[in-house]
């Protein structure tokens, strides 16, 4: 019996949640629009700045296995590393 009651009671208090009407949305402020951002620098000087900047070696992706404590299925844990350029021969 108690059982029974227990049941009811939490089955009526869920449906009586799923019955409450959400809540209305906020209205929203009109928005303004924004006046047209000038440019800081001409496009030659952005170009130069970019010619500045250090290039990024070229990477690979060099992945290996690590055992885990008390699992028999490793785990696999990869790293981005940079080529090495090769070695001149004498």
């Amino acid at each position: 019996m108690l059982r029974l009651f227990s049941l009811v009671l939490l089955g009526s208090s869920s449906i009586a949640l799923a019955q409450v009407p959400p809540a209305p949305p906020e209205p929203t402020p009109p928005v303004e629009e924004a006046a047209p951002v000038e440019e800081a620098a001409p496009v030659e000087e952005a170009a130069q700045v970019e010619e500045a900047a250090p290039e990024e070696p070229p990477m690979r992706k060099v992945c290996r296995r690590v055992e885990v404590v008390g699992s028999a299925i490793g785990r696999t844990v990869c790293t981005m590393r940079p080529v090495r350029a090769p070695k001149p021969k004498n």
